[in-house]
């Protein structure tokens, strides 16, 4: 019997939602057109299906990588325990055909296929899974946390347990997540890798990983050429149904050029279409447009370490609040929702629309005076160059510059490359900064980030007994009625004194060539290319 030690967020149910999921870093624009393969092949994975979308990602080591673009790659090279389909969020079989979770939530068996071999021939066993899950923990990358407070173990050679701390209900619709891939671990191991407790020093796979294939998923990777394409090809020792394309090409491409591209091609995805465009390109024969609500959130963060900034003074919080033109940050992309709380609409525990925080700019100003602080100013971070659906951060910092300036606030605006705001992040240096946060799993729990003992309140150093409570018992809450009761307390305690104040939830877009089927957009892997498919001629 193999049994590993991890630690997790808790974090499990779910009610609707929709996406998640950051657009990052700027684009060079590569690749240039892409032959479609003969209008006749239908039964075996044949032709070329293209997806341009503006990179963000370092590699595609699914132990270390976090980020749109991996997760378009690793969700299709990959296998997973259990998987969503298309944007419902309800866990369906995937390498485990069954599982069953104890009385007390604390725990999964889960039950594997026997039929599943790696790309290479290799059978795919519960030590791989065990192995997996590991690595992941062990390596210390952005997404270990999904593991802590978990330990896995083997049954067999079909069979896992993954058992937690405390009662985890949201620990079905973790699993899903592209991180928590299986790999074959002896290819993996035989090319440097290591689920060792010491692997974060010790693991040397992640090339390797970025340019050859340790899945059983539908495609293998071909070819990746870092910030300018992306190409993988149809497994043919895949176990499932055979993807529809022979190569998917993801290629880095800047909004302007995707818009051309899939308007000129026959078999081509633009990724990141801002919803401004949704209008025009809804009347054009040459393309599908499919728009829905996004779960990314923007929202907006106030550093609580003292000494830092004027900004802390909680009257000054609370007439910042009051004093956000959200109706004038909405209009900047069509279909924008507004965020009452900081759980995405649609989640279980999300606050109702006529929570939400309302403009008052009278107010504000009077609690600018009440506060006594003569001429408050601080700065207003971003990063620089930096958009999520259209919206680019300078502009959102520049709405609210002016909005703090209406009620007697000065705001400097501090515009950063990526790699200098996260620095200044992590060293609690930021005043007052633009946040916006993606889904990792689609369960309310994930937006336990912002509780006092939360990673996003580390950033902020925020402190509040009150709110810790109510978040821990959240946490472990198996009933959703009782569940959802607590993260409307937990939200509404944060509206009230939190340093975070929520402001909008974009939709998201894919366009489409109008012959292809299957777009629909997944909150955490964007789109499942295996399951793109196309109208017969």
């Amino acid at each position: 019997m193999l049994a590993r030690r991890f630690n997790s967020k808790q974090k499990r149910s779910l009610v609707a939602a929709c996406l998640l999921t950051i657009t990052a870093a700027l684009a060079v624009a590569t690749g240039l057109t892409q032959s479609a393969g003969a209008a006749g092949e239908r039964s075996a994975s044949s032709g070329v299906l293209v997806l341009d979308h503006v990179f963000n990602n370092k590699n595609l080591d699914p132990h270390r990588e976090n980020s749109t673009t991996a997760n378009i790659a690793l969700h299709a090279v990959y296998d997973t325990l259990l998987t969503f389909k298309g944007a419902d969020y309800t866990p369906v079989p995937s390498v485990a055909t069954s599982w069953k979770v104890s009385d007390d939530d604390r725990s999964i068996t889960f039950t594997l296929r026997k039929d599943i071999v790696f790309s290479d021939g290799t059978p795919l066993t519960a030590k791989d899974v065990v192995f997996s899950f590991a690595r992941l923990y062990n390596v210390k990358g952005t997404q270990s946390f999904l593991l802590r407070g978990l330990k896995l173990r083997a049954i067999g050679k079909y069979q896992v347990v993954l058992e937690a701390d405390t009662p985890n209900p949201a620990l079905l619709r973790i699993v899903e997540n592209p991180a928590l891939a299986i790999v074959n671990r002896k290819v993996v191991a035989a090319n440097g890798g290591t689920a060792a407790l010491n692997a974060a020093t010790t693991d040397k796979a992640e090339l390797w990983l970025s340019q050859n294939s340790a899945g059983s998923g539908p495609y293998v990777i071909k070819d990746f050429v870092p910030q300018q394409q992306i190409t993988l090809e149809a497994n043919p020792k895949y176990w499932g149904p055979a993807p529809r394309f022979k190569l998917v090409i993801i290629r880095n491409m800047p909004t302007p050029a995707q818009l051309l591209n899939v308007q000129r091609g026959t078999r081509e995805i633009a990724i990141d279409v801002p919803a401004i465009e949704v209008p025009n390109l809804k009347s054009n024969p040459s393309v599908q447009v499919v728009s829905s609500n996004g779960t990314n959130i923007f929202y907006l963060t106030v550093q609580q370490k003292p000494g830092v900034t004027i900004a802390a003074n909680p009257k000054i919080m609370q007439a910042l609040r009051l004093g956000i033109d959200y109706e004038g940050l909405m209009a900047l992309s069509p279909g924008t929702a507004r965020l009452p709380g900081m759980v995405p609409i649609g989640f279980l525990g999300s606050l109702p629309a006529d929570q939400a925080i309302k403009r008052d700019v009278a107010k504000a100003k009077q609690l600018v005076i009440d506060s006594g602080i003569k001429n408050p100013t601080f700065d207003l971070s971003t990063v620089a160059g930096f958009s999520y659906s259209g919206i680019l951060l300078e502009t959102i910092a520049q709405k609210l510059q002016a909005s703090f300036a209406e009620i007697g606030i000065t705001a400097n605006l501090r515009l950063r490359p990526i790699g200098t705001h996260l620095q200044f992040r992590s060293e609690l240096k930021l005043e007052v900064n633009i946040g916006l946060q993606s889904m990792s799993y689609p369960d309310p729990n994930n937006y336990l980030d912002y509780a006092p003992d939360g990673p996003q309140a580390g950033y902020v150093a925020w402190v509040d007994p009150v709110a810790l409570a109510i978040a821990t018992q959240a946490r472990t809450t198996i009933d959703d009625k009782k569940r959802a009761a607590l993260f409307v307390k937990y939200q509404q305690r944060i509206n009230t004194v939190g340093p975070f104040m929520p402001i909008m939830q974009p939709p998201v877009v894919l366009v489409g060539s109008p012959r292809l089927t299957g777009l629909v957009r997944n909150g955490i892997w964007v789109i499942d290319v295996a399951r793109v498919g196309e109208k017969k001629a």
